[in-house]
C-alpha cells in the first residue's frame, strides 16, 4: 500500500440549469431590504483548487491498483450557487475511488467514481449545498525518473 499527497486544480467547473436572479426590494414586518429572487435558469461557471488531498493505492496485480482518494478545497463561481442569497465562493469536499491499469510502462488509465459536495458553510443567508456523483476516466503518463519494475 502507498499513500500520496494529491492537490488538484479545477480550471473550469460548470453547473448547468442553475437559477438566475434579480435584486428586488422586499418589505416584511415593517422592515425593508434588498434581496434576490429567481427569474430563470442558466449555466454558471467557476474555477477552484483543492490544496489538501490524499490518495491511498493498493496493488492488486502486476498491472492494476485500486485507489481511494479524498480532497478539500474551494471554488469561485461567476455568481451565487446554487440558489439566490447564497455565495459565489464555496468550499468543496470530495471522496471516491477506482482502478488504475498500467497498460504500458509509465502509462496508465484511471477509472473512478467521486462524490463531490459544494457548500458555503453557512457564510450566507442560504446554504442548501450541491452534491454530485461523478464517474470519470483519465490517462496518466509518468515523466522522467526510472522505470518501475513489477
Amino acid at each position: 500500500m502507498s499513500l500520496a499527497y494529491a492537490s488538484e486544480v479545477v480550471p473550469v467547473l460548470i453547473v448547468t440549469n442553475n437559477p438566475t436572479y434579480e435584486t428586488t426590494i422586499v418589505s416584511r414586518g415593517g422592515v425593508t431590504r434588498l434581496t434576490q429572487v429567481e427569474n430563470g435558469t442558466g449555466p454558471v461557471y467557476g474555477a477552484g483548487f483543492s490544496p489538501f488531498g490524499l490518495e491511498a493505492l493498493v496493488r492488486t496485480g502486476p498491472r492494476t491498483q485500486l485507489f481511494g482518494a479524498s480532497a478539500v478545497g474551494v471554488v469561485w463561481f461567476t455568481r451565487e450557487v446554487p440558489v439566490a442569497n447564497s455565495r459565489a465562493f464555496n468550499y468543496t469536499i470530495e471522496f471516491g475511488g477506482g482502478l488504475l491499469w498500467e497498460y504500458r510502462a509509465q502509462r496508465r488509465l484511471r477509472f473512478g467514481y467521486m462524490f463531490h459536495h459544494v457548500s458555503n458553510n453557512w457564510t450566507a443567508e442560504e446554504n442548501p449545498g450541491l452534491d454530485g456523483n461523478v464517474f470519470y476516466a483519465g490517462w496518466e503518463a509518468a515523466v522522467g525518473g526510472s522505470r518501475r519494475t513489477p
